[in-house]
């Protein structure tokens, strides 16, 4: 059910933030997911 948090989605960015070193790291994920991620579960 944690896949389904808001929450876990935005802690997943937040840390891809972090651990990617910026922004452009954090644009691929955001494009992963949506494109993936989200299709996936909704």
């Amino acid at each position: 059910m944690l896949c389904f948090s808001p929450v876990f989605w935005v802690l997943m960015l937040l840390s891809a933030l972090y651990l990617g070193g910026g922004f452009e790291a954090n644009n691929d994920i955001d494009k992963y997911i949506q494109n993936n991620a989200f299709d996936s579960f909704f």
